[in-house]
C-alpha cells in the first residue's frame, strides 16, 4: 500500500466526516433559521447555502482587522456586529477545506448565539439610550417630537440590481427601522454639529459620483467620535434642484446606506440659497460650531439673484453671520472623465474661491485630481486629518489661528478679501 493511497484515503475520510458534520447541522435548519437580512449579509461575505450546508468548502475566515470597509459595513448593518470581540465570537474553530484534516468547524450563526427575544431587547435598549441622549442634547421639551421615520433610501433597494446583496441588506434594514428622531426639530448648536451636503445634480454621474462615494466612506470614520466623552452628530442632505434629507442629526449613520440613495438624480444645482434656508430652519446658534462639509463638482446654477454662481456664498455668509452662526466650511471638489480626458466643471480660479471660503472660516479644502480619491494622497490625507482634528473642541485654538492667518494675508492682498470677513467674530486664542 503506497503512501499516496493512504494520504488520499485519509483526506477523503476527513472530507466525508467534515461534510457529515455540516450536513448534521444543516438538518437542524441553520441556514433557514437565519433571518432574511442575515442570509443577505452572509451571501455578501461570500457564503451561500451550499457552502453553509457543506456541499462545498466555506470561504476563508478573516479576522476583523482584515475585513474591508465594505465587509465591515455589511457585518455592522446586516449582522449587528460592530467590533472584533463580537466578530470573534461567531468565528469558526477551524477553516476547513477539502485538503485539510481539521473537522472541528462551527458554522457562524447569529441565530444560535442570540434568540429573537434577546435581539429585540438589545435593540430596544440601544434605541432608548440614543433617544435619551439626543433628547437631552437638543432640548426637545419645547421643540420637535420623536416620531417614526424611514430613510429616503426606500424599499425599492430590495429589488435593485445595482446594489446586489448590499442593496438587499439595506432594503431589509429599512423595513425594521424603529422610532428615531424626526428631522423637523430645531437643534441648538451647543458643541460641534456637522451637516454633510452631497451634490446630487445630474453632472455628478460617472466618475464624479464614484469618487464622491469613496470620499464619503473616508469621512464616515473621521466625522464620528469613536469614544464616549464626545457627542458628534452628523446630518446628511443631498441636493440638486431640491434638498432631500438622507439622515437626520445622529451619531450613528452609515455611508453605505447613504450611498444607495445618492445617485445623481436630482437635476440642477440649487446650493447656496438652499444651504442658507436649511441651516436657518434646522439649527439655532447657541455658542457652538456648525461644521459644514460639501462634496460637489461645480457651481450653483439654480439659486436666485446674488446666490447663483460660485460667489453665491457671499450673501449666504453675510446672512448667517448677521444671525449669529459660527460656521466652518470644508469642501471637496471632484472631477469627471469625458472619455479618457479628465476635466472639472470648476475653473482653477473658482476652486481658489471655494478654498478661500474654507480658509476664512477655519476649515479646509481639497480638489480631487485625475488619480481619484486616494487616502494616501498628500492633500487628501491632510484634509482627512484636519476633519478628524476639527471634531475636538480643544483644537479650536488652531482654527482661530488659521482664521487670523487668513485675515493677515487678506490685508496684504494675497488672498480674497471678502466683504463679510470682518463680521466673523475674533475669538481670543485662550478662549
Amino acid at each position: 500500500m503506497s503512501w499516496h493511497y493512504v494520504a488520499r484515503s485519509l483526506m477523503t475520510a476527513c472530507v466525508c466526516q467534515y461534510r457529515r458534520c455540516l450536513a448534521t447541522q444543516a438538518q437542524q435548519g441553520l441556514w433557514s433559521s437565519l433571518s432574511h437580512v442575515e442570509q443577505s449579509a452572509w451571501k455578501a461575505l461570500n457564503y451561500d447555502q451550499d457552502s453553509w450546508e457543506g456541499r462545498k468548502p466555506p470561504p476563508p475566515w478573516k479576522a476583523w482587522s482584515e475585513l474591508t470597509s465594505t465587509e465591515k459595513s455589511i457585518a455592522i448593518h446586516g449582522l449587528e456586529i460592530s467590533d472584533s470581540k463580537s466578530w470573534n465570537a461567531i468565528a469558526p474553530k477551524g477553516n476547513v477545506t477539502p485538503n485539510s484534516a481539521t473537522v472541528d468547524f462551527d458554522i457562524p450563526s447569529l441565530a444560535s448565539l442570540m434568540n429573537e427575544e434577546e435581539e429585540k431587547n438589545e435593540r430596544a435598549w440601544a434605541i432608548q439610550v440614543a433617544k435619551e441622549t439626543r433628547a437631552v442634547r437638543q432640548h426637545q421639551a419645547q421643540g420637535g417630537t420623536l416620531t417614526k421615520f424611514a430613510l429616503i433610501v426606500g424599499s425599492a433597494l430590495r429589488s435593485s440590481s445595482r446594489y446586489g446583496s448590499i442593496g438587499m441588506i439595506a432594503g431589509s434594514l429599512l423595513e425594521q427601522i424603529p422610532t428615531a428622531l424626526d428631522d423637523s426639530s430645531v437643534l441648538d448648536i451647543t458643541g460641534i454639529d456637522t451637516v454633510l451636503y452631497l451634490d446630487d445634480s445630474g453632472s455628478m454621474k460617472g466618475s464624479n459620483l464614484n469618487e464622491g462615494y469613496k470620499a464619503l466612506s473616508s469621512l464616515e470614520e473621521r466625522l464620528k467620535a469613536h469614544d464616549d466623552n464626545r457627542f458628534l452628530p452628523t446630518r446628511i442632505v443631498k441636493f440638486g434642484d431640491h434638498p432631500q434629507v438622507l439622515a437626520p442629526s445622529d451619531e450613528h449613520w452609515s455611508s453605505m446606506l447613504v450611498s444607495t440613495s445618492w445617485d445623481a438624480s436630482s437635476g440642477g444645482t440649487y446650493m447656496w440659497k438652499m444651504i442658507q434656508e436649511d441651516v436657518k430652519s434646522k439649527y439655532r446658534p447657541a455658542g457652538g460650531k456648525l461644521r459644514v462639509v460639501v462634496i460637489t463638482d461645480g457651481a450653483d446654477n439654480m439659486s436666485p439673484g446674488k446666490y447663483a454662481g460660485v460667489r453665491g456664498f457671499d450673501p449666504l455668509m453675510t446672512n448667517l453671520l448677521d444671525n449669529g452662526y459660527d460656521i466652518e466650511w470644508n469642501i471637496i471638489v471632484v472631477g469627471n472623465y469625458d472619455g479618457i480626458i479628465f476635466k472639472k466643471e470648476l475653473s482653477e480660479s473658482d476652486q481658489r474661491l471655494y478654498e478661500s471660503l474654507c480658509r476664512a472660516t477655519g476649515g479646509h479644502f481639497v480638489s480631487v485630481g485625475a488619480d481619484g480619491w486616494n487616502e494616501n494622497d498628500k492633500d487628501i490625507s491632510a484634509f482627512l486629518e484636519a476633519i478628524e482634528d476639527s471634531g475636538y473642541e480643544d483644537t479650536e485654538v488652531d482654527r482661530i489661528g488659521r482664521q487670523e492667518q487668513y485675515r493677515l494675508e487678506a490685508g496684504k492682498g494675497g488672498v480674497e478679501k471678502f466683504d463679510w470677513l470682518p463680521a466673523i467674530p475674533r475669538k481670543p486664542k485662550d478662549e
